[in-house]
């Protein structure tokens, strides 16, 4: 299939296309994004398997939302945000990041499943400490990391565990290492 990678603006394409000019890169041009440009995405999305690669902040996790609930065959690639900081250490985006920050996150790119999971329940996050204790930040924060998952609270992690089909078994795993 077909990759497709869409980020937010044209510096994020000028940055994917630095590293590969032979990717394909779409641009929903920022947070307001233009219907035509939806309805293409919908469109292609059959088709294609669509690479959401948004910056590591509120306005690119808002995006990546909307797209993830209206395209099809969506897979994501996610980037820490300390490494996403522009060199004056004002801004965060996508094109902020290095060859070496890249490369690792496109090489662990999640793809969402056609049948998520609804094995992860609140309950279940709860029980093991991923919400509602003073631990649970960084248990979520672990848990993040191995998964490649972004930065989440407890509702995008539950969100992401079953749209990702990581089985509690997985979980566990990596909560009992390290204790």
């Amino acid at each position: 299939m077909k990759q497709i990678f869409i980020v937010e603006g044209i510096h994020d394409v000028d940055r994917l296309k630095k590293y590969n000019p032979t990717l394909h890169v779409v641009s929903v041009n920022g947070s307001a994004i233009d219907p035509s440009t939806l309805e293409y995405l919908e469109k292609i999305s059959e088709t294609h398997q669509m690479i959401l690669c948004l910056d590591p902040d509120h306005a690119g996790e808002r995006i990546r939302r909307i797209l993830s609930k209206k395209l099809k065959n969506v897979a994501h690639v996610f980037l820490p945000k300390e490494k996403a900081v522009s060199s004056n250490g004002k801004k965060i985006g996508f094109e902020h990041v290095t060859d070496d920050t890249l490369i690792e996150a496109l090489s662990h790119i999640q793809v969402e499943s056609n049948e998520p999971s609804d094995e992860i329940t609140d309950i279940f996050l709860h029980e093991v400490g991923l919400t509602g204790s003073t631990k649970s930040r960084s248990l979520r924060e672990k848990l993040s990391k191995y998964f490649n998952l972004g930065h989440v609270n407890g509702k995008q992690l539950k969100v992401r565990l079953n749209s990702f089909n990581i089985t509690k078994e997985d979980i566990l795993k990596v909560l009992e290492c390290d204790e």
